[in-house]
C-alpha cells in the first residue's frame, strides 16, 4: 500500500532479463473494461492472475521491483495475466452512478471475483484451475478467490498480506481518515514519498535513501477514490471457518518482518494456523525482499505445474 497509509529498490544485479508483455483490454461483464497485461500460453503449464496493492497498479509494481516474479517465470512455464484493479491505474471505473456507489463493488471479495472473471474471459471455456496471487489488497482478493471458489484454484499466493479479523479496526479508522482528507491530500507531493521498507524495524539495518527506493505514482484514479477507499475499509479475510475448510490448494505466504502495522506478523501467524501446509517466506532484511522472493514465487508456480506439491 502507499505511503499515505502506511516497498524498492532496484532488481539484484543478477535479475534475468526483463521480458516484455502486451498489453491489451479485457471486456468484463460488470466492469466497461479492465486494463490487463497478459504473457505467454496456456500450452506448458497454468495461469497465474495476480493483483497489486490498494492504490497501486502494475506500473508501480514493476517500478518497484519488489516481487518481480514475472522476470523469473519464463512464458514457456506458465501464462501469467496482471491486472489494474477497478478504479486502480489504467482500469476503468464503473459509468454508472447506482454501482459505483455500490461499496461491495469495491471490496476485496469482489476484486477476487474479478481475477476468476479474468481467467474465464480470456479461457473461454475455463476448464484449466488458475493460480491467483497477489500483494496486500491483491493478497486478500487472492484468498477470497480461492475460499469461495475451490474448484477454480490451483495455487494460491499471498505476498504481505494485511490486516484481518481483530487487526482490521484500526486499520478501518486509518482509512477513514485518508477518506476524509481526499484525494488531492492523499497525492500531494509530501505524501507521495517512497516508501521505506523496514523503516519502523527495531533492528539496525538498510534505510530506503540507501535501498534508492522510487517514489510511487498515483495508483488511484481521481474519480473513483472515495469509492476505492471505502471498499478497503470494508474489505477482510473471509469467515475464519471457510479459509480453514476450503483453502487446501498450495499456499505461498511471503511477508517480511519490520514491525509493519499495515502488514503485520500476526496475519502470517495467523494464516500458518488457519493453513497449516502453507509455505512461509518471511524477510528480516531488505535485501531479502529483493533476492528470494522473486525467484521463491516463480519456483513455487512451477512446482505446481509439475505436481511436485504435497496438495493438490
Amino acid at each position: 500500500e502507499p505511503p499515505f497509509l502506511t516497498p524498492s529498490p532496484p532488481p539484484p544485479p543478477s535479475a534475468p532479463l526483463r521480458l516484455t508483455s502486451p498489453s491489451l483490454l479485457l471486456p468484463m461483464c460488470d466492469f466497461p473494461s479492465t486494463y490487463a497485461k497478459v504473457r505467454g500460453s496456456m500450452a506448458s503449464g497454468r495461469r497465474l492472475v495476480w493483483c497489486h496493492p490498494l492504490a497501486s497498479s502494475m506500473a508501480n509494481e514493476q517500478m518497484e521491483d519488489l516481487w518481480n516474479w514475472w522476470e523469473y517465470l519464463p512464458a514457456s512455464e506458465c501464462q501469467s495475466l496482471r491486472f489494474d484493479a477497478l478504479g486502480h491505474g489504467k482500469s476503468a471505473a464503473s459509468p454508472s452512478s447506482a454501482s459505483v456507489s455500490d461499496t461491495k463493488k469495491w471490496t476485496w471479495e469482489a476484486i477476487g471475483d474479478t481475477m476468476l472473471q479474468l481467467h474465464s474471459e480470456k479461457e473461454r471455456k475455463a476448464v484449466s484451475r488458475v493460480i491467483v496471487g497477489g500483494a496486500s489488497m491483491g493478497a486478500g482478493s487472492a484468498l477470497w478467490a480461492a475460499t469461495k471458489h475451490p474448484e477454480k484454484v490451483a495455487g494460491l499466493i499471498m505476498v504481505i498480506p494485511p490486516t484481518c479479523y481483530r487487526t482490521r479496526k484500526p486499520r478501518r479508522l486509518l482509512i477513514q481518515r485518508v477518506i476524509d482528507a481526499g484525494a488531492k491530500k492523499a497525492y500531494s507531493k509530501k505524501a507521495r514519498r517512497a516508501r521505506a521498507i523496514f523503516r519502523n524495524a527495531k533492528r539496525k539495518c538498510e534505510s530506503a535513501e540507501q535501498a534508492h527506493i522510487p517514489t510511487p505514482e498515483k495508483g488511484v484514479r481521481s474519480d473513483t477514490f472515495k469509492e476505492v477507499m471505502s471498499g478497503a475499509k470494508a474489505s477482510d479475510f473471509p469467515p475464519i471457518k471457510e479459509v480453514q475448510d476450503k483453502v487446501k490448494v498450495p499456499v505461498l505466504v511471503c511477508a517480511w518482518d519490520c514491525d509493519d502495522q499495515s502488514h503485520p506478523m500476526s496475519t502470517v501467524t495467523l494464516l500458518s494456523k488457519l493453513i497449516p501446509h502453507a509455505r512461509l517466506s518471511v524477510a528480516k532484511e531488505p535485501a531479502e525482499v529483493r533476492t528470494t522472493w522473486a525467484p521463491t514465487i516463480a519456483a513455487f508456480v512451477k512446482a505446481i505445474n509439475r505436481k511436485q506439491h504435497p496438495c493438490k
